[in-house]
C-alpha cells in the first residue's frame, strides 16, 4: 500500500475515534485554539475545551472537570512537552475522580504517528496536503 493510502486510511480512523468521543459525549481537552480548529477541520463537533483558555489556571481547570461528571479525553500534543502535560493533567484529574479516556488517547497516538506527526494541529494541514495529492481518488 502506498504510504499516501496508509496516511489517509489512519486519519480516516481518527475520524472514527473523534466520532466515537462524540457519541460517548466526551470532553476533549486540547492545549490551543489551533488544536481546536484542527479537531473542527476532522469534523469533530462536540465540546473541546482548551488549556489555554483565557489564563485559566491549571486547578480551576480540574476543577471544573471534576463538577461535569464527563469523561476527558485529553489530547495534548504527543511529543514530549506535550505528554508531560497529559500525565500532569490526568494525575490531578483521576485524583478529583474524573475519568480519563486512555483508551482513545492511546489509539489516537498510534495514528497520528502512522501518520507522521505529533502536534495535534498539523492534523488539519495533513488532511488537506493528502487531498491535493490523491485528487481523482476517493475524498477525505
Amino acid at each position: 500500500m502506498r504510504r499516501d493510502e496508509q496516511r489517509r486510511e489512519a486519519l480516516e480512523d481518527l475520524r472514527r475515534l473523534l466520532q466515537e468521543a462524540e457519541e460517548a459525549g466526551e470532553i476533549i481537552l486540547v492545549e490551543g485554539i489551533r488544536d481546536l480548529k484542527a479537531l473542527r477541520a476532522l469534523g469533530y463537533g462536540g465540546e473541546v475545551e482548551l488549556y489555554s483558555q483565557h489564563g485559566l489556571l491549571e486547578i480551576d481547570l480540574v476543577e471544573g472537570f471534576a463538577d461535569s461528571m464527563k469523561t476527558i479525553l485529553i489530547l495534548t500534543d504527543f511529543d514530549e512537552e506535550g505528554r508531560r502535560l497529559y500525565r500532569r493533567l490526568a494525575k490531578h484529574l483521576e485524583l478529583r475522580g474524573v475519568r480519563i479516556d486512555q483508551r482513545l488517547r492511546r489509539e489516537f497516538g498510534r495514528l497520528m504517528t502512522l501518520i507522521g506527526v505529533h502536534a495535534i494541529e498539523a492534523l488539519d494541514d495533513v488532511a488537506e496536503n493528502l487531498n491535493s495529492r490523491i485528487r481523482g481518488r476517493r475524498p477525505l
